[in-house]
């Protein structure tokens, strides 16, 4: 089977579980006997799932009525007029 070295990543062939030297850096790896990770190789660890991003909120400015895009923060400054616009809570 073929396994990644969880030291320098390199790729080499085990002969199954167990522990194994790593034949390019010569650290110790432990080879689990679970199935094969997302790209076929035994002993990867599982894809770590994205982190949620909260959307942009959209805000209209009060001096010049330009609608635009703003993040989590208190205050923006209008992109149209350059006021500031107090962002309410959604």
């Amino acid at each position: 089977m073929i396994v990644k070295c969880g030291r320098c990543r390199e790729q080499f062939e085990a002969s199954g579980p167990g522990r194994c030297d790593c034949p390019f850096c010569g650290t110790a790896n432990e080879v689990p006997s679970g199935p094969p990770g997302p790209s076929g190789l035994v002993g990867e660890p599982a894809p770590v799932p994205p982190v949620p991003v909260t959307p942009p909120r959209r805000t209209v400015c009060p001096v010049c009525e330009f609608s635009f895009l703003v993040g989590e923060v208190e205050t923006a400054p209008c992109p149209n007029c350059r006021e500031t616009v107090v962002i309410e809570e959604a």
